[in-house]
């Protein structure tokens, strides 16, 4: 004798998800391997941005702003005079490496910031302009006031020096 025919759709749709989730299971699997295999490709292939090559130097940039930051806190928003008055003293780690010529400087620190200067006003810049991309466009890290920082080319850093009356007479230091 047959079996009701609402039994048997009941019994075949039952086995039906069971197949589905396999499947489904075994897509997953593959798009993740063939996702893995992109990126391990694309990645050997694609050469690294010079971004990568500025990291050590905005994480110098942040600590030296971060304790410019401290300095301004404990004296009520005004950055201080200058590097040596920090707490604790600047020591190698927070120099500028130029990957240009991998010489140590120091960071060029702009006086006479406070809290409300904001993004108005730059406390700090890499002494050197440094290339690192393919154009050969040489740019610099500066840091403002309300500690973001940004990279710049060389050309919008002069004009900003010009708006200061600021002259660069070597790295790392500057006459006014």
């Amino acid at each position: 004798m047959k079996a009701p025919p609402d039994r048997l759709a009941l019994s075949e749709s039952a086995e039906k998800p069971r197949k589905s989730i396999w499947a489904k299971i075994k897509l997953v699997t593959a798009m993740f391997l063939l996702g893995v295999l992109v990126l391990v490709v694309f990645s050997v292939r694609v050469p690294h941005s010079g971004l990568s090559r500025f990291g050590k130097n905005f994480e110098a940039a942040s600590s030296v702003a971060t304790l410019c930051g401290n300095y301004a806190t404990d004296h009520g928003g005004k950055f201080p005079p200058s590097l040596a008055a920090l707490d604790p003293p600047l020591d190698l780690r927070y120099q500028y490496r130029d990957f240009d010529s991998s010489r140590p400087y120091d960071w060029l620190y702009f006086p006479g910031a406070t809290f409300g200067d904001g993004a108005k006003r730059i406390i700090l810049a890499s002494p050197t302009a440094s290339t690192r991309s393919e154009k050969d466009r040489r740019e610099r890290i500066a840091v403002f006031a309300d500690g973001h920082d940004a990279i710049w080319p060389e050309s919008k850093f002069q004009q900003y020096l010009k708006q200061l009356s600021i002259e660069l007479t070597s790295p790392g230091t500057r006459s006014k």
